[in-house]
């Protein structure tokens, strides 16, 4: 769903201060407009946007940066999960 209009903007921002990282929000379409299938695919996307656009535009996959986090609440906690899933299986 969308960050700002659930609140998530906010939650978003405390955790990049607490944890002193770069977070990416995603704002995705909602059943009936999105679908699962759709869903994992904006979700694909935006990790390999993320992975471009790391420290000086260097992938954010190299040795020495922090760890990726990925997280979800309800069916977003199930997109997390299977896009980790998909991208393991590459």
């Amino acid at each position: 769903g969308s960050p700002t209009a659930s609140g998530y903007d906010s939650l978003a921002s405390k955790l990049a201060v607490l944890a002193g990282a770069v977070v990416l929000a995603i704002d995705y379409p909602l059943v009936p407009v999105g679908n699962f299938s759709s869903i994992l695919a904006l979700s694909l996307g935006a990790l390999q946007w993320l992975d471009g656009h790391g420290p000086g535009g260097a992938p954010c996959h190299q040795p020495g940066l922090a760890p990726l986090l990925v997280a979800g609440d309800s069916s977003g906690g199930g997109s997390a999960a299977a896009l980790m899933l998909q991208v393991g299986a590459e």
